[in-house]
């Protein structure tokens, strides 16, 4: 019997209803290499599991890693990474959305962002007081990293830190 795996919703390119069949941007090695779902865990406890300290490297270096995630609880989809910045900047934290992840590499434990250090340091700083990032800070974000608004033209869905 084969074992489960953690999907992103964003890898979804088709569902064939009458065929029962899923179509994924995922190769066989990538779906093979994903995370194990363990049905006695939640899912964002996996999360945290499996991501927790991942290194984040831009396009001219590493500049910290994961320390949290900020879950859309309506489509399960990590809407943002809350990023501890150590590396260059001392307990500053940023997100970064999952969505501008060019690539991940699950041996090294290393996320990949098509961006420079220098974009990703100046970006707002987060203050996990907060708990979730207000509309005014998300659209701050996404004009300084030059990126459209997730939510135009969409109901707003309810999010949570895991």
């Amino acid at each position: 019997m084969g074992r489960q795996v953690l999907i992103s919703p964003y890898a979804l390119t088709g569902v064939v209803k009458e065929k029962r069949h899923i179509t994924l941007n995922l190769t066989k090695q990538q779906i093979e290499s994903s995370p194990s779902l363990s049905s006695d865990k939640p899912v964002s406890q996996q999360f945290k599991l499996d991501y927790h300290g991942y290194h984040i490297h831009a396009t001219d270096g590493e500049l910290g890693h994961i320390e949290d995630f900020i879950i859309d609880d309506k489509t399960w989809a990590i809407r943002y990474l809350i990023i501890d910045t150590r590396n260059g900047l001392p307990g500053r934290k940023i997100l970064l959305t999952s969505q501008w992840i060019d690539h991940m590499s699950w041996s090294e434990s290393k996320v990949f962002m098509n961006l420079p250090c220098e974009t990703i340091r100046q970006a707002p700083a987060y203050t996990t007081e907060e708990s979730l990032p207000s509309r005014d800070y998300e659209t701050s974000l996404h004009q300084h990293y030059n990126r459209p608004i997730y939510w135009a033209g969409k109901s707003t869905a309810k999010e949570h830190v895991c």
